[in-house]
C-alpha cells in the first residue's frame, strides 16, 4: 500500500491525496486511521484527502466523519494541521463545525489559520457565516484574509453575498487590493447576474 509504506515523503503524501481522490469505502477507512498519526505530515495530508473522498458520500457517514474531525480540530494545537482539518470540515458539508470555523475567524489566531477558517466557511455554504465574513473582508489589512473572505462570500453564492460585494467594490472603487479581492469574490458566484458588474469594472479601466 504506497499511502502507508512509502519512504518518500512527498510520494507518500501524494498517494494520500490519490486515496481521497480515489473515495471508496476501503480509502475512507485507510484515510480514517491516518489522521490519528503523530506524524504531522501524515495527519495533515490525511484529513485533506478524507475531506475529498466524502464530498460525496452518505450524509450519515459524513455526519461521523465530521464530529471525528472536529474534535480533532478542537484538540490540535498546530495552526498548518488545525487548517488541513478546517477545510476538510468544509469540504464533507459539516455543517456543526460552522462554530468553530467563525470563532477562529474572528480571533487573533494566525492570519493562514484565519483564512484556511474562512475558506471552509465559503465551502459549507452557510448564510449564518455571511454577517461575519463581510465584517472580516472589510475590517481586515491582511490581503490574504480579504481574499479568502471575499472568496468564500462568492462560493456561498447567496443573494446577500453578491449585495455585499457590490457594495465593497462600490466603497472602495480605486483600492486595487480591495476592488481585486472583490472581483475574486464576484467571479467565484457562479451566477450570470454578476456579469454587469464585472463589465462595468472592465469599462472603468478603459
Amino acid at each position: 500500500n504506497a499511502a502507508q509504506a512509502s519512504p518518500d515523503r512527498a510520494e507518500r503524501n501524494f498517494a494520500i491525496i490519490a486515496l481521497g481522490q480515489v473515495g471508496g469505502a476501503s480509502a475512507i477507512n485507510v484515510l480514517e486511521s491516518m489522521v490519528s498519526s503523530d506524524d504531522a505530515y501524515t495527519k495533515t495530508y490525511a484529513a485533506l484527502a478524507l475531506g475529498l473522498a466524502l464530498r460525496h458520500a452518505e450524509r450519515q457517514q459524513s455526519a461521523a466523519v465530521g464530529a471525528m474531525l472536529l474534535n480533532q480540530f478542537r484538540a490540535i494545537r498546530v495552526d498548518r494541521i488545525r487548517g488541513a482539518f478546517a477545510l476538510a470540515l468544509g469540504l464533507i458539508g459539516y455543517s456543526q463545525a460552522t462554530p468553530e470555523l467563525s470563532a477562529v475567524l474572528s480571533s487573533h489566531a494566525p492570519t493562514a489559520l484565519r483564512s484556511t477558517c474562512a475558506q471552509a466557511l465559503g465551502l459549507l455554504r452557510d448564510v449564518a457565516a455571511i454577517p461575519l465574513l463581510e465584517r472580516v473582508l472589510n475590517e481586515t489589512n491582511e490581503p490574504g484574509l480579504r481574499n479568502a473572505c471575499a472568496a468564500a462570500l462568492g462560493v456561498i453564492g447567496d443573494p446577500e453575498t453578491i449585495e455585499i460585494l457590490n457594495r465593497t467594490m462600490e466603497e472602495h472603487r480605486g483600492n486595487v487590493v480591495i476592488s481585486g479581492s472583490t472581483l475574486r469574490g464576484l467571479g467565484l458566484v457562479g451566477d450570470r447576474s454578476v456579469v454587469a458588474v464585472l463589465g462595468e469594472a472592465l469599462r472603468s479601466k478603459d
